[in-house]
């Protein structure tokens, strides 16, 4: 299991790339965009810094009750379709609730746009809502938990997590304020293996 991933927002201030990347962190999901029309003011500026400190980033898209496809295509005009995405799935304390059957058209746009399916970040109790045909399985599961390591069998249709966020008091030199801490499921080998099969890299010159 690898300690070597945050995912922070505009809500953190990124100080030192470089010390980030000299604290074990290698990667870095970045919140892009959230609902319909909303960027997040600190994704380029971030991105461009971090990936200079060899840090591999990602993306994520916070969901509302908005329309799921224009949400889709928005978070996708962010990234320009590229990296590893993500779809943060969770209750709205400003704004409407984004829905399963939302979340559901969301990946399947994503998946329809570039040809791999964005990850599935829940709480536990969500997952375990899931029913095992939604489409959402075909997603890596980003799991919040702040307690105890998530067991296989508590993971409804999922067999296994792939980022479990355990914390969201996280200090890492680099940056100030707390932040989200991630373990990955797996040792180095695999961690590289999940970026390349889960980076996205084809062409999309348009989204529709």
């Amino acid at each position: 299991m690898l300690n070597n991933t945050i995912d922070i927002s505009h809500f953190q201030t990124l100080i030192d790339a470089e010390e980030v990347k000299d604290s074990g962190i290698d990667f870095v999901i970045l919140k892009a965009t959230e609902g319909v029309g909303y960027d997040d003011k600190s994704y380029s500026d971030y991105k461009i810094k971090l990936e200079q400190a060899e840090i591999v980033c990602g993306a994520y898209h916070f969901g509302t009750g908005s329309n799921a496809g224009q949400q889709a295509q928005d978070f996708l005009v962010k990234t320009g379709g590229k990296g590893v995405l993500a779809l943060d799935f969770e209750s709205n304390p400003n704004g409407t609730q984004m829905t399963v059957e939302q979340a559901e058209e969301f990946v399947s746009y994503i998946e329809e746009e570039t040809g791999k399916y964005p990850g599935f970040y829940a709480n536990l109790s969500t997952v375990q809502s899931i029913n095992s045909d939604s489409v959402l399985t075909n997603c890596w599961l980003w799991l919040a938990r702040y307690g105890d390591e998530p067991q296989p069998n508590e993971l409804g249709p999922w067999d296994k997590w792939t980022f479990w966020q355990y914390t969201s008091d996280g200090e890492v030199s680099g940056i100030e304020g707390k932040c989200d801490r991630d373990k990955f499921y797996g040792d180095q080998d695999q961690f590289d293996a999940f970026l390349a099969e889960n980076t996205i890299t084809k062409e999309v010159s348009t989204f529709t």
